[in-house]
């Protein structure tokens, strides 16, 4: 190995440094995709990268002295030194790290923010930064940088070790029953950061079907099938002040979410930011009517109909077909969007409706208390699971009797979750993809998560979601129909897609149109 650099850059100009540092990580982000397609990265990639984190540590301790900034770089220090495992850091383990510590990715996005300002686009971004804070702080030992940068990822062999997979005892004592299942490996390397992994090739067929890159390769003459993962966190980010610039010239229909949403890696600034934005801008765009509110008013009933009283989804939809008055039976997206207009209300609203929130908080609290009460509110939302894979088909208003308000989404891949935290899933794509669509929203994961908070009265550590499971005795593929709906249990606030459609539950009403007069009956 080459020796690394033993020198900063730190005699500059702040602009000086602030522009070396946006070339060196644009540098170092390229050296990284190089890797990642090629599937590895040769010693030489590994040199200059390691070179490019030296030259970056420079430009970070200059800027954290210029700036101050001490405490984001004693953050990342003190995290790594209670866990030193986290040196091994490694942007497609966000599966891995979200359960384990979560706090080093939030960390690193906050003074990546800060030190990039405008150029800040996300993406690998931090994970650069990080590899230049870890130069600046291992005494010397550039070698143990070099070690942990990159394809290099230890969390593997460790993991896989740990969890002895497919490996027991035998009754008798005397020896080791192996049974493994290549797709529960699939699973673990995947959320290690592997990029890919190799299996005997009569595997191929059952791989492909879940694992589209999967493919042939040859290696010392023997054929092996190769699982090749999808990496969303390489994709490209985007500039955040550019893009808000063209996207502030267009009209949103009035819903500030919206804007900040299509923006990728837009941390949040919120609605008071992108006032000040558009102002200095100097663009106000005239809000739209939201289509889909002309149809459907915000709120759903204050009340579970039929007196409270608990059917199964297959009845109610029976129920709401006798239904004449313009009611349809609320699906979750309409919940949701009743969510988000209560929790607007409560802020924003007058003291009148500040009072008809309390009286929805108490009344849906109550439909959702399956421990006390064996409650539950279900939804005319429909989950068709494929058996095959994950795929899944959410329709919304299933079996609607007025079919322009039935609204089938197209399927989405839907990960096993059981009693699974919101938290990590929405930390995957694929997981907050799910969510969006059973709820019917674009909402970004941060809007999601503090809608439910409000509207259940829990902390986001206590909601958890649920899915149908592909083994036991109740599965995708023997039961891919299913219910959907909201309840509290074990002390947590539930999103079901897993429901039996047999299970009862209560039921509330959306008003989609005024009622008929007896001439239009």
């Amino acid at each position: 190995m080459n020796a690394p650099p033993n020198y900063k850059l730190i005699e500059m100009t702040p602009r000086d440094v602030h522009e070396n540092l946006v070339g060196i990580v644009g540098s170092m982000d390229r050296i990284r995709n190089e890797c990642a397609t090629n599937l590895g990265a040769s010693n030489g990639q590994k040199t200059d990268y390691l070179r490019l984190a030296g030259e970056l540590s420079g430009c970070i301790e200059a800027t954290v002295r210029e700036n101050r900034l001490y405490q984001h770089t004693e953050v990342v220090r003190v995290l790594c030194n209670t866990d030193p495992l986290l040196s091994h850091y490694d942007p497609l383990q966000t599966e891995f790290w979200s359960q384990r510590e979560p706090r080093l990715r939030i960390a690193l996005d906050d003074f990546t923010a800060v030190l990039m300002g405008d150029d800040f686009v996300g993406g690998n971004q931090p994970y650069h930064i990080f590899q230049g804070v870890k130069y600046g702080n291992v005494n010397g030992n550039r070698d143990a940088v070099y070690e942990t940068i990159l394809p290099i990822n230890p969390l593997i062999g460790k993991t896989l070790a740990d969890h002895n997979i497919g490996v027991k005892k035998t009754d008798d004592g005397l020896g080791i029953s192996v049974i493994i299942d290549p797709l529960e490996y699939v699973q673990i390397l995947k959320g290690l950061g592997a990029m890919y992994v190799d299996f005997p090739k009569k595997t191929f067929q059952r791989m492909k079907k879940d694992f589209p890159k999967t493919t042939i390769v040859k290696k010392d003459g023997t054929e092996y099938t190769r699982v090749i993962f999808e990496v969303p966190i390489l994709e490209v980010g985007s500039n955040i002040v550019n893009e808000l610039m063209k996207l502030a010239r267009t009209d949103f229909g009035g819903v500030e979410a919206n804007l900040v949403r299509n923006i990728l890696n837009f941390h949040g600034y919120g609605q008071e930011f992108v006032e000040m934005l558009k102002d200095r801008i100097g663009i106000s765009p005239k809000p739209k009517k939201d289509a889909r509110k002309t149809e459907l008013t915000s709120l759903i009933e204050e009340t579970s109909v039929d007196s409270g009283n608990k059917k199964s989804q297959i009845q109610w939809l029976e129920y709401w077909k006798q239904i004449n008055d313009g009611r349809i039976m609320a699906g979750m997206g309409d919940l949701y969007l009743s969510f988000k207009e209560l929790k607007r209300m409560n802020v924003e609203g007058k003291d009148d409706e500040k009072v008809k929130v309390t009286r929805y908080l108490a009344t849906l609290r109550d439909d959702f208390d399956w421990l006390g009460k064996s409650n539950w509110l279900i939804s005319s939302t429909r989950l068709q699971y494929n058996g095959s894979n994950l795929e899944c088909k959410i329709t919304h208003h299933f079996d609607c009797s007025d079919k322009k308000f039935v609204d089938e989404k197209q399927p989405v891949n839907v990960p096993i979750y059981r009693n699974t935290p919101i938290v990590q899933v929405v930390s995957n794509p694929e997981g907050l993809k799910y969510l969006q669509t059973l709820f019917s929203t674009e909402d970004d994961s941060e809007t999601i998560i503090q809608t439910l908070e409000f509207i259940s009265g829990k902390n986001r550590n206590e909601i958890k979601v649920w899915t149908a499971a592909t083994d036991g005795s109740f599965t995708r593929q023997s039961n891919p129909e299913r219910a959907s709906g909201l309840d509290y249990n074990d002390g947590c606030f539930h999103v079901g897609g897993n429901v039996i459609i047999g299970d009862a539950g209560r039921s509330r009403g959306q008003p989609s149109a005024p009622k008929k007069s007896p001439k239009e009956m």
